[in-house]
């Protein structure tokens, strides 16, 4: 796991929103930094499940912000 400062800054202060939902899980994908010797799945496969899974709790947070 790793902290996402990056996304942090960049959502203070911001309405979660579709746009920026998409911006945070593009920060996510480029910060991310798997391991090229793993044997299990491929840098580009780790970099868009970084997307994908951000994209994903994002959404759920701003699902239950709204009731």
């Amino acid at each position: 796991p790793i902290r996402a400062y990056k996304i942090e800054e960049m959502l203070k202060g911001v309405e979660v929103s579709d746009r920026s939902i998409e911006k945070a899980a593009e920060i996510a994908k480029s910060i991310s930094k798997p391991s090229k010797r793993a044997k299990r799945a491929s840098v580009e496969y780790r970099e868009a499940m970084a997307r994908v899974l951000t994209k994903r709790v994002l959404m759920k947070i701003a699902f239950e912000e709204r009731g």
